[in-house]
């Protein structure tokens, strides 16, 4: 998929003559200025904040931690963290690569949710096309069967049956686990259809995992935080972003107030009740 869409991306810009025919146009679109201006999507706030807080999103980040537990020592963790940040910083750029181009080629007009599948069917010969259409959407079930795993396991093992001995107590594990998978698909699929906005949706969800970050981070530098507080701040945080997110004008920044509603919950909350028996554990693990 990623093979095929690079290479409709390159048949574009070649036929517009480089990426230099590519800002040609957007100029005399007058579009190029607004376009390359990072405070017209959501202001300085959304800017500099996310540039603040999205540089630790991969504190709470899965895939990081998966890396994490399948490296051999502290060395290679240190390794698979650098070159996940080198590549994501490749796809961000490959991201806004393919933005211009869309803009340059396609209808001021398109809507977002079809950008890249016109762009697929403008630059690729029919036989492909198919190819990356199907290899789009098999990038999609994979990701979201990952997001599904992961949250089933953390409803299961960390919420409703946290706690020692307790998982190994329910009679039925297997049955258990496909209800809550039927739950947590139904519910993603309530969300989808109520927020219908790809970019609106995944600026949700990416945030939504940002409202951990007052727990991590506090969890693993305050010797004053509490288990207390980082649920209190989670269950805040979380609703307060999902909710905001359906205001209108708030689609692309619900996560701003809400995670300073997490933090201040989670402050609040660590100053007002003692400290977890674990906080000297960190400090000898360190």
């Amino acid at each position: 998929m990623l093979i095929t869409i690079a290479a409709g991306v390159a048949i574009e810009v070649f036929r517009h003559g480089g990426f230099g025919g590519i800002v040609t146009v957007l100029r005399t679109q007058g579009r190029w200025d607004t376009l390359v201006n990072p405070y017209v999507f959501a202001g300085p706030a959304f800017v500099w904040l996310g540039i603040g807080t999205g540089a630790l999103l991969g504190l709470p980040a899965m895939e990081n931690w998966q890396r994490v537990d399948a490296a051999k020592d502290a060395r290679a963790a240190h390794r698979a963290f650098m070159w996940s940040g080198v590549l994501n910083a490749l796809f961000f750029a490959a991201a806004v690569m393919l933005g211009l181009v869309a803009a340059a080629a396609l209808p001021a007009d398109t809507p977002s949710n079809h950008v890249l599948y016109r762009l697929i069917e403008r630059t690729l010969p029919p036989g492909l096309v198919g190819l990356a259409i199907v290899g789009l959407f098999a990038a999609i079930m994979s990701t979201a069967n990952t997001m599904l795993m992961v949250a089933v396991a953390v409803l299961l093992a960390d919420i409703l049956y946290a706690g020692k001995g307790r998982l190994a107590g329910i009679a039925n594990v297997l049955g258990t686990t496909r209800r809550l998978t039927w739950g947590v698909g139904m519910a993603g699929l309530v969300i989808a259809y109520w927020q219908p906005q790809i970019v609106s949706l995944i600026q949700t969800a990416l945030w939504g995992s940002g409202m951990l970050l007052p727990a991590v981070i506090g969890g693993l530098f305050w010797r004053r935080a509490n288990s207390r507080a980082a649920l209190a701040s989670i269950l805040v945080g979380f609703p307060l972003n999902f909710g905001l997110s359906f205001v209108g004008g708030l689609e692309d920044t619900a996560w701003m107030p809400a995670l300073g509603a997490a933090t201040l919950i989670f402050v609040a909350v660590s100053l007002a009740t003692p400290a977890d028996d674990m906080a000297p554990a960190f400090e000898g693990a360190k």
